[in-house]
């Protein structure tokens, strides 16, 4: 039978993006601490209907314990139409999703508080920047907090490694991923991992050790 100490072990070493207070993980660290608790659990999903570039997915998990036992599941909603990734990949999108909301409703990934999984959170950031913004409206971002725009071989560098995390989790846009690299420095420094980075200032060497310490830290991957 499982227990809470199992599902705390099992999150022992999870890393996660820390957006707005809470902590979002990558399905992908889901599925594995499910597998170190579950070598023969089973994660099963189910098409529920895919009509007019719309698809509802549901995903079970469970383990089999001479019945079969469904220990959590979860649900998710894709349109085809709603970015450029979904064009082509909205069901797999949307079979991800319900997969980390079903291992989240398990207790996978969830410590920071967050059910969704990282890729929803920059699904829903990429969505949200197609929304049109009043003239009047606050940044949502602080200027402090923005690559310049400047040819600086740090600069230069910071772009580059953003490009790639937009590659790697398939996001539509460069200002996504910035954003959620924003985030994860963000959690960085709180943690205590990294000192603060002014981006204004930073030097290339500065640069290099942030973003080594990001991919040990976060791994950012491509989607399942």
């Amino acid at each position: 039978m499982i227990t809470y100490e199992d599902i705390q072990k099992a999150n022992e070493g999870l890393s996660g993006i820390d957006f707005k207070g809470k902590n979002y993980v990558m399905v992908d660290q889901r599925v594995m601490a499910f597998r170190k608790m579950f070598p023969e659990g089973f994660i099963r999903t189910q098409l529920i209907s895919n009509e007019n570039g719309v698809c509802v997915m549901k995903a079970e998990v469970g383990v089999f314990d001479q019945t079969e036992n469904v220990l959590a599941t979860g649900w998710a909603y894709e349109k085809e139409q709603s970015s450029y990734i979904n064009k082509t990949s909205y069901i797999e999108n949307c079979e991800t999703s319900a997969v980390g909301r079903a291992l989240g409703f398990l207790g996978l990934g969830i410590e920071g508080g967050a059910i969704c999984s990282a890729e929803e959170l920059a699904n829903a950031i990429n969505n949200q920047e197609k929304k049109p913004v009043r003239k009047d409206a606050p940044a949502t971002v602080s200027k402090a907090a923005e690559v310049p725009n400047t040819e600086t071989p740090a600069t230069v560098f910071i772009r580059k490694q953003i490009r790639d995390v937009q590659a790697k989790m398939n996001l539509d846009d460069y200002e996504t991923a910035r954003k959620l690299v924003i985030a994860w420095v963000g959690a960085l420094v709180k943690s205590g991992a990294v000192k603060p980075v002014d981006w204004n200032t930073i030097k290339l060497e500065e640069a290099e050790d942030l973003f080594d310490a990001i991919q040990k830290t976060f791994k950012p991957g491509e989607k399942e």
